[in-house]
Order: structure tokens, then C-alpha cells, then sequence
């Protein structure tokens, strides 16, 4: 018996009951029944519009809403609905059409400017897009929405902060919106701010637990915090509900790297790639695995692919031109080297609107300043290029740490020395300290080597031999960690307790030229009869002063090492398996401190083979030193 249009009606309400309750096999036969008795009736198009896109099928959805259309032209939930599924189909310029007639047809529709917004961003049109949102927000500012996809365009046009207020008002609104805190945990985690993104995604999971792109970017903030048991839980629990996420993969991958499981990251990276073998970051990843291994010939071929895939990656680049460093490929390199500007955790500064000197303009009677960027160990190593400019004819100001203002002051060549909170001197041309090398065409065979280039003062040198009156010559100083801030910390300090023993075995007493004590360390230091030069070292000038009074410095990757490089002291530095690019490969000594002896890790991770060195060449040093008497003070 044929459908009356009454009961066409009825059928279409109960399988709208159906669909709502999740049961959509009977929804789906009651719809198409009233299509087959109504062919053009729009109630039913629509429904099994918002039915085929439901299951994934939105090509079929998309004919259904045109259809539906074409017999109600003026229905404007069809219009919003096709331009959402035309999105969906990553059809953005029709979507942004489809959703101007709906506007068209209901201009205060708050959501339809707010899929409007959707739109314009997917084709990149972040201005409108951003517009058309804060129309609906206007329209209708309880919409979370509007305030969510707004947080996403502004963040898209690098307004972070603004992002991050339009999530905080969407959560607001609705403070159960799952993707407003998982989109604000992305957002805050972009900004260096991976405590506040890991509460964010916390409280996304709390809503929605079986998000694999949540316990994904969790993962990733877990990992920055250091909390890296919890990120491999996070990272691996995302894979397991969704084995084919490549992202979550490569994420791993860094989780392992972080682990020190090289070989483990190494195959997630792989697999990342394996399925998705166009994720730039994972073969950047897999890069960066490899040259944890010193793997840097692979390396150096992901970096390729990576920057075959996406050209205009600075970061890619940027570490490519980090194994040509280490390599020792340092002409190729230094252009590369500027890539450093473009990563978002370093800005170069303009001084007083004047150009940068780049090695080409003359300095004959012309002005620099030349200013740190980076760490205290780069400004000490690298003001080495002072003199080189001087004698160009140039005067040259300085700007550095506030730690190290009077320790630069004793380079030849600096006219003043001054720190980043004091006027600028004015100036004809500038220069960060880093780009000097470039500027003179650094290569392995002109390394401006010449040292001292550094020097401790007299009543600097004078107090630490008061502290130092009870050891006896020859004087051994050590520092055996570095700023545990650092990123690299893990991997470049070593364990007080396995340096202990190497110590003791050769020396009665000797000096502790750490500033920073960890917990317990001042205790082991008493009771290994050391002499704790902690309560001295202020700023760099008393570590100079220190320096002066010592006959070997044996010191991890920190500026101590660079200090005493500097100055001219021998100096015995501990590398681990992949070193700064600085320290080059293999060699046992140093381009740039021609007084500095290398001793490397032989495996990653372990100390234990160059520790075993140390302790040989120590006591071989020592029974040489002793055989020709005492140093003069």
C-alpha cells in the first residue's frame, strides 16, 4: 500500500528517532522508504544527507543535500550542512560558497558565519576567516564554537597569545568542550609552555579517554617535562588505538631517543615512514636518531628527503648544516649556520637600524658591535674573533652576559663591553657572535687559535690561592656537570659517584670548580677530601681567577671547559658519544683550544671507557708533573 504524504511524515520522525538514538541500519531503511514513495521530498534528501555523512560516506551525503536543494532551494540547514560535508570533502572554495547562500538566505545565523570562518581558513584565507568568526561570536557570543575555530585561525596567523585567550573563553562557555582543550594544549605546547599544555590535554583525555591525537601530544609535552615513563604510556597507549597514526610513531620515536633507546626510536621512525612516507618530521626524527649514533652519512640522506619534501624547512636545513659542522665541512656549513634565525627559540637583534657585516664591507675606521645570542660557552669561545676585527681597523663594542661583562673586558681589541640591559654603543655595522666565523670564512686550517685571548686579574687569582693554600701542586680542578636546565644536560654531565672513583684513585685531594652543587654533592665532596670552590665563584671573573691557579682542568661539555680553553690552561674535557658540533669526530684535540685534550665516550651513554682514560693519562700526568718539580703560582 502506498505512502500517504501523512504517513511519509511519521516514517521520516521515527527513523530521526532511530538516527539520534545511534541506531542507523533502521533509520537508513525508514528514510529510504519515504525517498522511494517521495522521491523529491526534501525532508527525507536531507536526512540521508546527515545519515551518509554520519557513516563516512560523504560523497553520497553531498548528492542528497544538492538534491535537496534542488527541490527547496531556500533550506538553509541544507546549505550549512553541504558546505560542512563539501569541507569534509576538502572541496573549500564550494564549502565557502555553500555557506555565503546560507548567510545569504539567514544573515543572523551565528553558525553559519561560524562555518563560514571554517571554510575561508581551510583555503587560507586566515583575515576573513578570522572575521567571519568574531561575526558569529557577535551574533551569538555564548557560541564555544565560534570561540574554539577562532582560537585555530589565530593561531594559524601567529597571534598565540590571542589563540590561547579565544580557547580559555570557549572553555568558558562550555567547560566540558574536549577539542577547545586539546586545541589550547596544542597551542600552549608550540609556545614553550609544556607544563600548562599537559593540564590541557590532561583534562581533554579526562572527557574524551580514547583520543589517540590527545595521549599523542600529551605524550609529547610529558616528554619535554622529562616525565618520560608517563609519555611512553601516553605515546604507546595513541598507537595502540590507532596503529596507522605515523605521527604518534615518530613520537615514540623522540620518547626513545629521550630514553637513550637509539635503536628502538631508529625502527619507529622507520615505521612512522612506513606509513606516511611523506611526514617531514618523521624523517627529520629518523635524522636526528642517527646522528645520536654518529650514523651521520644516514643521517645526512633523511635530512634530504625531509628537505625534498618540504624545501623551506629551516629546522631541517638547520640540522643538516650541524653535520657538516661536525664533520668538519665548516665553509659549506656557516650559511647554513644562519638558518638559526628562523627557528622560533632565537631572534637576531637589530642595532639602531644598521646593516649586519657579513665578512664583505670594510672596517678600516668604522664602528661594530658584536653581541652574544647563545650560551655563556659561546660567548666565550667565539669572542675569540674580537682581535681579528680590531685588527681590520675596526672598534669594536661588545655586548654579552652580565656574568662574563669584566671577563670580555681583558680581550684584545674590545673597546667597551657592555650587557643586553645597557644602551647599545652606536654603531656602523653589527654582528652576533656566531656569525663571525662565517663573516671571515672560518675553515679547520684558519681557526683563529691563538690563545690566551682570556685572562683572570691579579686580585681574582690572588684570592682563589688563599682558598687554595692546602692543595698542593700539581692542581687538579673538575666540574663534572653543567646547567641541568640545559637540554642536553642528560647526555653531556656525568654522575658525581662514577667520577669519584677515578679521582680518588690517583689524587689525595683536588679542586671542585663547580658554582652549581647538586643534592648530596656537597656531603660526597667532604668527604672525598676536595676543595669546594663553590662559595668563590660568583661570576666568571672568580672562575678565572680559580683557572689561574690550577694546573689541569678536566671538565664536561660546559663553559668552564671553553673558559679554560680560552686562558690557555690544559684542559681535559669529556665528550659524550655524539658530541657538540664543535668537538668534531674521532680527534683527541680541538681546532679551536689548541690546550684541550678530548676524551670521548665509546659507546652511547657510558662513561665508563673514557673515565678508564682519564684515570690512565692522570696518573701518567701527574708522575710527569711531580718528576719536574713544582709549577711556579
Amino acid at each position: 500500500m502506498p505512502l500517504t504524504p501523512h504517513t511519509v511524515q511519521e516514517q521520516l520522525q521515527r527513523g530521526l528517532a532511530f538516527h539520534q538514538a545511534g541506531r542507523l541500519k533502521e533509520a537508513r531503511a525508514l528514510y529510504e522508504a519515504a525517498h522511494r514513495q517521495q522521491p523529491g521530498q526534501p525532508a527525507a534528501l536531507h536526512l540521508l544527507g546527515l545519515l551518509a555523512v554520519a557513516e563516512g560516506r560523504i560523497a553520497e551525503g553531498i548528492g542528497h543535500y544538492q538534491a535537496c536543494l534542488r527541490a527547496e532551494p531556500v533550506l538553509v540547514v541544507a546549505w550549512t550542512n553541504l558546505g560542512n560535508a563539501l569541507l569534509a570533502a576538502g572541496r573549500a572554495d564550494e564549502a565557502v560558497a555553500a555557506h555565503r547562500k546560507a548567510i545569504k538566505l539567514e544573515p543572523g545565523l551565528a553558525e553559519a558565519h561560524c562555518n563560514l570562518g571554517n571554510a575561508l581558513h581551510a583555503q587560507g584565507h586566515l583575515d576573513e576567516a578570522a572575521a567571519a568568526l568574531a561575526q558569529a561570536i557577535a551574533l551569538k557570543p555564548a557560541l564555544a564554537e565560534a570561540h574554539n575555530n577562532l582560537g585555530n585561525t589565530l593561531k594559524s596567523l601567529g597571534r598565540f597569545e590571542d589563540a590561547i585567550a579565544a580557547y580559555r573563553r570557549a572553555l568558558v562557555i562550555r567547560p566540558d568542550y574536549s577539542d577547545a582543550w586539546y586545541n589550547l594544549g596544542n597551542t600552549l605546547l608550540s609556545e614553550r609552555q609544556p607544563a600548562a599544555a599537559e593540564r590541557a590535554y590532561a583534562r581533554a583525555l579526562s572527557l574524551a579517554p580514547n583520543s589517540p591525537e590527545a595521549l599523542n601530544n600529551r605524550g609529547q609535552a610529558l616528554r619535554e617535562l622529562g616525565r618520560l615513563d608517563e609519555a611512553l604510556e601516553a605515546c604507546t597507549k595513541a598507537i595502540s588505538l590507532k596503529p596507522g597514526y605515523a605521527g604518534a610513531h615518530t613520537n615514540l620515536g623522540k620518547i626513545l631517543q629521550a630514553l637513550r633507546r637509539w635503536d628502538e626510536a631508529i625502527t619507529a621512525h622507520r615505521r612512522a615512514i612506513s606509513l606516511q612516507h611523506d611526514l617531514v618530521e618523521a624523517w627529520g626524527n629518523l635524522g636526528n636518531a642517527l646522528v645520536a649514533l654518529n650514523r651521520l652519512d644516514e643521517a645526512s640522506k633523511a635530512y634530504e628527503e625531509a628537505l625534498r619534501l618540504r624545501p623551506d624547512s629551516a629546522e631541517t636545513s638547520y640540522n643538516a648544516c650541524l653535520v657538516q659542522l661536525l664533520q668538519g665541512d665548516l665553509p659549506s656549513a656557516w650559511e647554513g649556520y644562519e638558518l638559526r634565525w628562523r627557528l622560533r627559540n632565537l631572534r637576531p637583534r637589530p642595532v639602531q637600524n644598521r646593516p649586519p657585516w657579513d665578512g664583505s664591507a670594510p672596517l678600516a675606521g668604522r664602528s661594530i658591535v658584536v653581541y652574544a645570542e647563545q650560551g655563556i660557552g659561546d660567548t666565550l669561545q667565539f669572542a675569540r674573533y674580537i682581535p681579528l676585527l680590531a685588527e681590520r681597523g675596526a672598534t669594536v663594542h661588545a655586548v654579552v652576559q652580565k656574568t662574563l661583562k669584566s671577563l670580555i673586558g681583558t680581550v684584545r681589541g674590545a673597546v667597551s663591553v657592555n650587557t643586553a640591559e645597557q644602551p647599545w654603543p652606536e654603531c656602523d655595522f653589527h654582528c652576533p657572535l656566531l656569525s663571525l666565523p662565517r663573516a671571515f670564512g672560518t675553515t679547520l686550517a684558519t681557526v683563529p687559535a691563538a690563545v690566551p685571548y682570556l685572562a683572570a686579574r691579579g686580585d681574582k687569582k690572588e684570592a682563589a690561592g688563599e682558598w687554595l693554600a692546602s692543595v698542593a701542586s700539581p692542581r687538579v680542578g673538575v666540574v663534572w656537570s653543567g646547567n641541568p636546565a640545559h637540554p642536553n644536560d642528560r647526555n653531556r654531565s656525568v654522575p658525581f659517584a662514577a667520577l669519584l672513583p677515578v679521582l680518588a684513585s690517583v689524587l689525595p685531594r683536588w679542586v671542585s670548580l663547580q658554582k652549581e652543587l647538586r643534592p648530596g654533592e656537597p656531603e660526597a665532596l667532604r668527604e672525598a677530601g676536595a676543595v669546594d670552590l663553590s662559595g668563590l665563584l660568583g661570576d666568571f671573573e672568580d672562575t678565572a681567577g680559580a683557572l689561574g691557579q690550577i694546573d689541569l682542568v678536566i671538565a664536561v661539555d660546559t663553559s668552564v671547559a671553553h673558559l679554560a680553553g680560552a686562558m690557555g690552561i690544559p684542559t681535559w674535557i669529556l665528550l659524550p658519544y655524539a658530541p657538540d658540533w664543535r668537538w668534531l669526530l674521532v680527534r683527541e684535540d680541538s681546532p679551536w683550544y689548541p690546550t684541550a685534550r678530548l676524551f670521548r665516550q665509546t659507546e652511547p651513554g657510558s662513561w665508563d671507557g673514557a673515565l678508564a682514560r682519564v684515570a690512565g693519562e692522570l696518573a701518567n700526568w701527574i708522575a710527569a708533573k711531580k718528576s719536574v718539580g713544582p709549577s711556579e703560582q
